[in-house]
């Protein structure tokens, strides 16, 4: 009765570990956005069980060949968002209650808006990137170190276009504005947005490779642009306040009295559900193998 036991515990923790992955696996491709990816590979699943079940030798060991070619090949095709994966991955593993500063004070937000709306109404160019979970000064390129309180005089001086730093970007994060004059990576993702400005450029670039919410104003149109997961997006200024709100919110630590197995029950079930599912079916097929 004990070995029984025992031996289901771990058949348990074994399914358990699996659907992890496979969740893992999920939310890796939806976040990238690649639904033909998951389709296909779904299809190339089920072909590959319904093969193993009906016992045809031939095609269940070039499916086991080829399963080895195409892990290797999904790894060099998304290998950015491998890294931001396991960034994100790496923030709620050992910050599981998310005890990180935010970008910034809810007080200030009030000071953003007002200082882009003057940016619009005039005219004048700025790029201002609010810091989420993610370090993203590694993605930064040059600028100033300033670690200075965020103020609207300070904001519309930083973007005056008489000063050295104003074609930069500034970067809010922990409360202060911490960097300004960088330079931000470029998106080369044409096709989706085709010929855009510099600074809608950088900013799509940056949004690609973390979870920033970044701002821009452009100088020829005097629009307001979010930049946030690889998507841009044109907003009023009670939008953007709207927006970064929301952001804030996202990046804010949950009660700490909240329930750890409540939390894992609470989001995304669909795709946990999937998990444990496909996780049942490959301990299925490996027993019966």
């Amino acid at each position: 009765m004990n070995y029984i036991t025992i031996h289901n515990f771990i058949n348990v923790i074994d399914i358990s570990i699996t659907a992890v992955f496979i969740y893992a696996a999920l939310t890796l491709l939806r976040k990238t956005k690649s639904i033909f990816i998951f389709r296909g590979i779904a299809v190339l699943v089920i072909v590959y069980v319904v093969a193993a079940f009906l016992n045809l030798k031939l095609t269940t060991a070039l499916f086991n060949g080829f399963f080895s070619f195409f892990v290797i090949i999904l790894v060099v095709l998304f290998q950015k968002e491998l890294r931001r994966f396991f960034e994100n991955f790496s923030v709620s593993f050992f910050n599981p209650f998310g005890e990180e500063e935010i970008p910034i004070h809810k007080e200030s937000i009030n000071v953003i808006i007002n200082s882009v709306q003057y940016f619009a109404k005039k005219k004048i160019g700025a790029l201002i990137v609010l810091a989420g979970k993610q370090h993203v000064e590694r993605y930064l390129d040059g600028g100033y170190v300033l670690d200075g309180q965020v103020s609207e005089p300070l904001i519309l001086s930083i973007f005056d276009t008489r000063t050295p730093g104003h074609d930069g970007a500034v970067l809010i994060d922990n409360g202060l504005i911490k960097k300004f004059g960088a330079h931000l990576p470029l998106s080369e993702n044409f096709r989706k947005f085709g010929n855009l400005g510099t600074r809608h450029t950088a900013a799509l670039g940056l949004s690609e490779r973390s979870d920033a919410l970044i701002i821009v104003v452009s100088e020829e149109r005097g629009t307001i642009t979010l930049a946030r997961n690889s998507n841009l997006k044109i907003v009023n200024a009670e939008q953007l306040k709207i927006e970064i709100s929301h952001f804030l919110d996202e990046l804010a630590p949950p009660e700490k009295e909240e329930n750890i197995i409540l939390r894992i029950f609470k989001y995304n079930k669909r795709d946990k559900i999937i998990s444990v599912i496909v996780a049942l079916l490959l301990r299925i097929l490996l027993i019966k193998s």
